[in-house]
């Protein structure tokens, strides 16, 4: 499975919170140790559709980012629609 997107952590600071709910804030960088050829600027933000927070990197042209929680649920509603009924 891919390294990104992931939760948030758990308790984030109270600025880091205030800030992702207006913008999209960096927050580190994930290497060669976490699977990508080079370094990468992982972003916080807040998810616009479930409103929680996800760690992710930048993708494609536009820019955009995925949220962990959201594609958590498409995986789950995706595995109960393909097990027999």
């Amino acid at each position: 499975m891919a390294p990104y997107p992931k939760p948030a952590p758990e308790r984030l600071p109270r600025w880091a919170r205030l800030l992702a709910r207006f913008m999209v804030v960096p927050w580190g960088w994930a290497g060669p140790e976490e699977g990508f050829k080079g370094r990468v600027r992982i972003y916080l933000f807040r998810c616009g559709r479930c409103g929680r927070y996800s760690l992710d990197y930048l993708r494609g042209y536009s820019g955009y980012l995925l949220c962990y929680h959201c594609l958590e649920e498409r995986r789950r509603a995706e595995e109960a629609a393909a097990k027999p009924a």
